[in-house]
């Protein structure tokens, strides 16, 4: 999935960064470390939302791993190769892929296949029409980061996000997410075009929120704001750490 589309179609600011000597290594390497991370998934049976957010996670960590880099360059570095593998994808696909994302019956497939599994939590949040939230007040990402000792690409996987909107034009607006310090991930979502002005909770941050729009993909959290921690969540972790993930550490950590 995101490997593949990095390592393939995105090689080009690799090379530019790393050289093609080291990609090529990185490249061996993330695909001997994607299993053995993949299997530290906790089960969601019946949940294929949560699966798949959680499978996509996985693909950074291994990525992060095989390139050697501190959390917030190698996760820069995978955005710079999937936003140049995105280069790739024809506007037709990039089109029904929109409109898929804005057809309530899919969004209610999404959200119903996420909630409760793999520790999120969460609620969708009706907008009207050409417009849809998602307000999640537990992250499985961030538990599962934590849980497999790679807590430090918390507050940056959360710009992936906003490189989806990016590429597929969603309209993604929030003014915080669990992983960069908020108590909550407050997504929201316009279609383009669509008739009207945007709801209320649409337009804009309220004042005083740490907007994520218009700010760099990978804005440190809020001056003071604690980066997510599991404690917060604790009921979720607790759901988490029942499936018996066991737990791993990187060299050097004791």
């Amino acid at each position: 999935m995101l490997l593949g589309l990095a390592f393939r179609l995105g090689r080009a600011p690799l090379v530019r960064a790393l050289g093609a000597e080291r990609v090529a290594e990185a490249r061996r390497r993330a695909v001997r470390e994607l299993p053995g991370i993949l299997a530290l998934l906790p089960p969601t049976p019946g949940k294929a939302g949560a699966h798949y957010f959680l499978s996509a996670a996985c693909h950074l960590v291994a990525f992060h791993r095989a390139v050697g880099l501190p959390a917030a360059e190698s996760t820069a570095l995978l955005r710079d190769a999937l936003k140049e593998a995105s280069r790739w994808v024809p506007r037709p696909i990039r089109w029904l892929y929109r409109w898929l994302y804005f057809q309530p019956w899919f969004f209610r497939r999404v959200t119903d296949g996420t909630f409760g599994g793999g520790g999120f939590e969460g609620e969708a949040i009706a907008l009207g029409p050409g417009a849809m939230g998602v307000d999640y007040t537990a992250c499985g990402i961030q538990l599962f980061l934590h849980r497999i000792g790679e807590g430090e690409l918390g507050p940056h996987i959360c710009s992936l996000d906003e490189l989806e909107s990016e590429v597929f034009d969603l309209g993604l607006i929030r003014t915080g997410t669990i992983g960069r310090g908020a108590p909550r991930c407050d997504f929201r979502w316009q279609r383009p075009g669509s008739a009207g002005s945007p709801p209320a909770a649409l337009r804009g941050p309220p004042a005083g929120a740490h907007p994520e729009v218009g700010q760099p993909a990978l804005a440190p959290p809020p001056s003071g704001a604690a980066v997510y921690s599991p404690a917060a969540n604790s009921s979720s972790m607790a759901a988490v750490q029942s499936a018996s993930v066991p737990t791993t550490r990187k060299k050097g950590q004791s």
